[in-house]
């Protein structure tokens, strides 16, 4: 395999990229794609270009109405070799339309099939074109037009009324022109992706302008075909302007020069969700593909493998977020794990990372006299004080966030590339409990949050480490259900979750455990400002129980209060009105604060730190 193959196969050292590469004169600098250390080229601040590719890429440019392009570099499928017979084909910009005109030259045109005049399953059997439409990336999406020497025709949409073919046979071959509105390409950005293929029996060849490795439906390996200029195209996708001017030659070459792999990873892996003997791992690629997990403990040979992405025995390749629950894992012991990505058009099959070696992480619910977490929450995006506290808390079992975490929640990305980024760069292998906030609850993707749950798959859960039983809740949002829109329904989640913690409040997990800690994002608290309803009810089933939380942690206020803990004042009571007795102790952490805290069979201890990493208060709770 030469530098090239492994480039598109994500398989490059940075010292074969920077060899191989085209220069551009611009300075260059390499970025650290995650834990797996992958490495690509940026240029003066140009961002990558995911591709797909397993070939090399091709693109063709239409720069605006009355455009017309001719290419006639097509090859043969699998072996890349140069064809027999010449195919040349004409792109045209005309008002409305594209144009495509293709010259299927056959020294012998008494050996073609030109039979193939009815409409779709016998086009096969002759001479014919096929030319693909598309997207790639999230929401894939193909579109298949096939027109046979015969003037027969096949729509993989089966829309024949959405486009016009004529075809001819003469002495030099036969030729095609096909109509299409350009209202009907499924255009993305000025862009889609683009292929042209030909059968030809007699010869039994079949060309392709865009190699592709498998089939000619190989989307991943289809070119692009852009409606606008070649600097524009290259903007659109680096967001850099180029200094010189550009061709096809040189553009594909830019293009090929600052692209990444879609099965490359960029963000991750993260552990989350250390609940008992389970454990989460989650992780982002550049583009959207399949995952998986391969897992054993240390010293063992053969891995176990947990799929990612797999829906109804299909794995599922539309995401770039990817997620892997763990289940069964020894207490206290040292496990390596190692991804995967797919993608049913990467010919080269999966992609490992990290390449060689692997990630590790240690059981969960390690039993031992004290366990140790960092209590965050209401960050808003305060990443340079969140730097500060996972310093202070780095050498804890885990980190606890406890909801509003940015000051927008857009997606699942941004949760990666943030927080759990920070970290993952101070702490890789330590994990993380994520907890929801009202910010997360109302965000435009809300539904992401799916990513950060429990293994239940809700966000509210009862588990144990070692003697040390954890009650994390969900509060849902500060209002109530909006009644026009119909988006939001946390009455009904509330509920569900009040039925559900009764049950929880008689088990054994909780019966039987040493330490018990309960947290929620909102405090059982309410004003003219803040409407703790939900955490109220949540909170007087924890009241209504035979054996009550030893401790409570909130957050949400932004301001740092402590009330109800058996002889001792409160010294910070940040609120007005009247405090609910609620029959347990709560701690409210503030959005410049954070909270070391320490738990022991006996006692836990509490350690707040302000945003100067300075200590201004202790709790200790005996059990």
């Amino acid at each position: 395999m030469n530098v090239r193959e492994k480039f598109w196969m994500g398989g490059c050292t940075q010292e074969e990229i920077e060899t191989a590469l085209p220069s551009t004169g611009s300075s260059k600098s390499y970025c650290s794609l995650g834990s797996a250390a992958r490495y690509f080229r940026i240029m003066n601040g140009i961002r990558p270009v995911v591709s797909y590719h397993t070939a090399p890429y091709k693109a063709l440019s239409l720069a605006g109405p009355g455009a017309e392009i001719e290419f006639s570099d097509f090859s043969v499928l699998n072996t890349g070799q140069a064809p027999q017979v010449e195919t040349v084909v004409r792109l045209l910009w005309q008002k409305d339309f594209l144009i495509l005109k293709a010259d299927c030259f056959d020294p012998h045109p008494e050996k073609i099939l030109a039979g193939n005049t009815a409409n779709e399953s016998g086009i096969w059997d002759g001479d014919e074109l096929e030319i693909f439409f598309g997207l790639r990336g999230g929401e894939f999406f193909q579109w298949q037009l096939c027109i046979g020497a015969g003037g027969g025709r096949f729509d993989s949409l089966g829309s024949y009324d959405r486009w016009h073919a004529d075809t001819v046979v003469d002495s030099s071959g036969w030729h095609a022109e096909i109509r299409l509105p350009l209202c009907e390409l499924p255009l993305r950005e000025a862009r889609l992706s683009f292929n042209v293929c030909r059968q030809i029996p007699h010869l039994k060849e079949y060309l392709s302008w865009s190699p592709v490795q498998t089939k000619f439906e190989q989307i991943g390996n289809h070119g692009d075909l852009f409606f606008t200029s070649w600097k524009q195209a290259f903007f659109q996708l680096t967001g850099k302007i180029a200094e010189q001017p550009l061709d096809r030659r040189s553009f594909e070459a830019l293009v090929t020069g600052n692209s990444i792999s879609a099965l490359a990873l960029t963000d991750g892996p993260f552990l989350l969700q250390p609940t008992g003997n389970r454990i989460s791992v989650l992780w982002k690629t550049a583009g959207s593909c399949a995952g998986a997990l391969e897992y054993r403990k240390r010293g063992e040979k053969r891995w176990k493998t947990v799929y990612a992405d797999l829906n109804n025995a299909v794995l599922d390749q539309r995401s770039s977020s990817h997620r892997a629950d763990l289940s069964g894992l020894t207490s206290g012991a040292e496990y390596e794990y190692r991804l995967k990505s797919f993608h049913s058009d990467n010919g080269g099959g999966p992609v490992l990372f990290p390449e060689n070696g692997c990630f590790h992480f240690r059981g969960p619910g390690k039993i031992r006299e004290n366990l140790s977490f960092m209590f965050i929450s209401d960050l808003h995006s305060q990443t340079q004080i969140l730097s500060r506290w996972l310093e202070l808390g780095k050498d804890c079992d885990f980190i606890l966030y406890g909801g509003d975490y940015l000051g927008s929640s857009p997606c699942i990305g941004s949760y990666m590339s943030s927080f759990l980024k920070r970290q993952h760069e101070i702490s890789p292998e330590q994990p993380a409990v994520v907890v929801r906030g009202n910010h997360e609850f109302d965000a435009p993707f809300a539904s992401d949050f799916q990513f950060l749950t429990f293994h239940s798959g809700k966000t509210y859960d009862c588990f144990s480490l070692g003697k040390i039983c954890f009650l994390i809740l969900d509060a849902g949002n500060v209002h109530d259900d909006e009644s026009s829109m119909g988006i939001h329904h946390s009455t009904g989640m509330i509920r569900k979750e009040c039925v559900w913690l009764e049950k929880i409040l008689q088990s054994e997990t909780w019966r039987k455990a040493e330490c018990r800690l309960a947290v929620m994002h909102m405090p059982p608290y309410t004003s003219k400002r803040y409407d703790g309803k939900a955490a109220q009810k949540l909170a007087d089933v924890l009241s209504a129980g035979e054996i009550r939380p030893d401790l409570m942690l909130c957050g949400h206020l932004h301001k740092y209060g402590r009330w109800g803990f058996r002889g001792m004042p409160d010294p910070f009571p940040p609120l007005s009105g009247d405090l609910p007795e609620i029959g347990f102790p709560v701690i409210c952490n503030a959005n410049n604060t954070a909270l070391l805290v320490r738990c022991a069979a006996d006692r836990i201890d509490v350690e707040a730190f302000d945003d100067s990493r300075k200590v201004f208060d202790r709790i200790t709770v005996t059990i």
